[in-house]
């Protein structure tokens, strides 16, 4: 489907405490504001947990839940059941941390109707709902902790990564939104259909399996939202212009199909009843489609735009990550589908409107240009923010401009899709667009694109089923002896009646009354061709380099968190360098992360992450460094008297290029990257005080 107007939804969010358990809870939970006295995660010895009570894990993600029916569970913040007592409608009323470390729960005649052990123990006993999803009981004795009991209930969780940016802020926290690596979805809220056109299914429509929560929570953080108006009412939909002619599509897939079943039967179609014209009438009805115009819109719609700001809200209440929508493709679909148009103003100011309900919305100051360039620290750590970018510019209300909404031109994003069926295709054009476009904001569409003749197999039925042989009939037709039929024609018959060889046809009165099954031609939805690409996401790892890498790695069908390891994987393995000029004066710093570079672009001196200072060339080779990267030191200071130093973390040296009696304290001095390849200090005279000794050392 083709790709138009887009808008960018940019949600960075915080997690905080959940108190109340839901008594008709089943699949999810109703999340509620904090209440002190209820906000814990552990429960002492000789403390109880009543019937609707819970403890939650510190991080948010997990609760204890004693339901209303006597059921200790525990639940995933998406609402699945991780671990249960499987005492239901067992009577029981409390839950009780018992001094001997056994946890049991007690029916209102003081009985059990459950416990975790029946070995004591001596100590003091408590209960913790761990951020691993672990309940445990723990006895602290002689200052020291042991586990006595635990849920287990963390081992099935290790397809989810709800809180893998979280996780992951001494790496990318200090770090610019366009430094950083990202897991996105495509077509995101094509993962269900709510109505389509004629020419649409879930095998040509549907582009994941998972709604927008789950996505999140195996986490996916941009998303390809395109929105749509059906019956008056917002949808996510997936749609494009026909630009093919189906009828002939599907004579050509009706003619490839009668030589399958000739491959398939083995024999002469003189000895099927009605022979030749039989199977031809046959596909020819099975193949029956009312064609389209060539020129129409076709597709389905998919979520409702309220369901996924649920979903994003619901996901944001527990999990603090930074997330992007990305809205494009917007059509009125109530017109008629000769002409799906592009939204009005009056219909955007109404998706803005429902849109604004989405929690957290980034206030912007009246300075503000680029989005790209904001901390991920400053966004996530601590609080909520929601951004939404508009793809045309001047459609944004006032009251809704740089106050959560803002203009296309503030987050730029390279997107060009391969269109193609043919994994090494795709990736080979996907690398050649990524390495041409090492500074600009990089989305690595790693997804497959059905051509014309799978989108049509998809609305075909791929399977025929031939009727039984009289070998009567086919003995006087052929007029051959048994033993000639058999020789001939027996090993083939077998096949097409029950799949094996018969050793033996008796007579030819004997009719065989089962049927075969041919399968016409091989079907591949957009989700198998996903599944295909997502079976191969390690191979980006191979051309992944300190200088190119993919800003989001955008893919169909998110089932698992395997994106988001190998997005987790880029972050932890590049370094993302920001560029300071060419000279350093006085008293000014480089931090981690930081260089100078020459003139001319050749060589750069780097205040690397490992702590080192380091001069590399053009070539990626290193030719000097302070050899600090075991120092810890954070940053490069030009002193004001004439010494280069790389300062610890408390302010005292790793390295300096001078001695204290070298210093020239109060002067002016610059430090130079220069083309030749040496990093020089200079005196306010223009007299170089120390060099690295590295001029055009290759």
């Amino acid at each position: 489907m083709k790709k138009a107007l887009t808008i960018t939804v940019l949600l960075l969010i915080n997690s905080f405490f959940i108190v109340h358990a839901n008594s008709t809870l089943k699949k999810s939970f109703s999340y509620q504001k904090p209440n002190k006295k209820q906000n814990r995660n552990t429960l002492k010895s000789g403390e109880n947990l009543h019937q609707n009570e819970f403890l939650q894990s510190k991080n948010g993600l997990y609760k204890l839940i004693l339901h209303q029916d006597g059921n200790l569970v525990v639940h995933y913040f998406t609402g699945k059941h991780i671990w249960s007592s499987n005492s239901k409608n067992k009577g029981g009323v409390r839950l009780l941390m018992r001094d001997d470390g056994i946890l049991t729960i007690y029916k209102k005649n003081k009985s059990h109707a459950w416990s975790s052990s029946k070995k004591k123990n001596k100590g003091k006993p408590f209960l913790i709902m761990q951020n691993d999803g672990n309940a445990v009981v723990y006895i602290n004795k002689n200052s020291k902790k042991k586990a006595v009991w635990s849920s287990g209930s963390f081992k099935g969780r290790k397809k989810y990564s709800p809180q893998w940016m979280q996780n992951s802020l001494d790496i990318i926290g200090d770090k610019k939104i366009s430094e950083i690596t990202i897991v996105g979805s495509h077509d995101s809220g094509a993962n269900t259909r709510n109505g389509g056109t004629s020419l649409s299914n879930d095998c040509n429509t549907n582009t994941q399996s998972k709604n927008i929560f789950d996505q999140l929570s195996f986490g996916a953080r941009y998303f390809d939202i395109r929105p749509v108006i059906s019956n008056g009412k917002f949808y996510t939909g997936h749609y494009g212009k026909l630009n093919f002619n189906v009828g002939e599509e599907i004579t050509s897939i009706q003619n490839k199909a009668f030589n399958t079943i000739k491959k398939g039967i083995e024999f002469s179609f003189d000895l099927i009843p009605g022979g030749k014209d039989w199977v031809k009438k046959e596909l020819k009805n099975k193949f029956k489609f009312k064609t389209p115009s060539t020129n129409s819109w076709q597709g389905a719609n998919g979520q409702k735009i309220t369901e996924i700001v649920k979903d994003i809200n619901r996901f944001t209440e527990v999990n603090s990550e930074l997330i992007i929508l990305n809205l494009s493709h917007s059509g009125n679909t109530d017109v008629g589908n000769a002409d799906y148009r592009k939204f009005n103003k009056g219909e955007w100011d109404n998706l803005f409107k429902e849109l604004s309900n989405i929690k957290h919305l980034y206030i912007a100051s009246n300075k503000f240009k680029d989005i790209n360039s904001l901390i991920i620290n400053d966004l996530i750590r601590g609080k909520s923010t929601v951004i939404i970018i508009m793809d045309k510019e001047n459609m944004i209300p006032k009251k809704y401009l740089n106050k959560g909404f803002f203009n296309k031109s503030s987050f730029k994003v390279i997107d060009k899709y391969s269109n193609s069926n043919n994994l090494n295709n795709m990736f080979k054009d996907q690398r050649e667009k990524m390495n041409k476009n090492i500074d600009g904001y990089f989305l690595l569409s790693w997804t497959l694109t059905q051509d014309k003749n799978q989108i049509v197999k998809c609305l075909l039925d791929n399977k025929i089923r031939i009727p039984y042989i009289d070998v009567k009939e086919v003995y006087k037709k052929v007029k051959k002896s048994t033993e000639e039929l058999i020789k001939e024609f027996g090993a083939n018959i077998a096949n097409l009646a029950e799949g094996k060889k018969w050793k033996k046809i008796k007579t030819g009165t004997k009719k065989i009354k089962k049927h075969k099954d041919i399968t016409l031609f091989k079907r591949k939805s957009i989700i198998d061709l996903a599944n295909e690409a997502n079976k191969n996401l390690n191979k980006i790892e191979n051309y992944i380099t300190q200088n190119i890498k993919p800003n989001i790695i955008y893919v169909d069908n998110i089932t698992d968190n395997k994106a988001a390891k190998l997005a987790n994987k880029i972050n932890q393995s590049v370094k993302y360098y920001t560029k300071k000029g060419s000279s350093l004066s006085s008293n000014k710093e480089l931090k981690k992360g930081e260089f100078i570079v020459s003139p001319d672009g050749s060589f750069k001196l780097i205040m690397q992450d490992d702590g080192n200072l380091v001069i590399y060339n053009m070539f990626k080779k290193a030719t000097w460094s302070s050899k600090t990267s075991r120092k810890s030191g954070v940053k490069l200071r030009m002193r004001d008297d004439g010494i280069l130093t790389v300062y610890k973390k408390d302010n005292s040296h790793a390295w300096s290029s001078g001695k204290k009696k070298d210093a020239k304290p109060k002067g002016k001095y610059v430090l130079k990257m220069q083309d030749d390849g040496n990093a020089v200090v200079y005196d306010k005279k223009n007299k170089a005080i120390w060099s690295s000794k590295t001029n055009l050392k290759f």
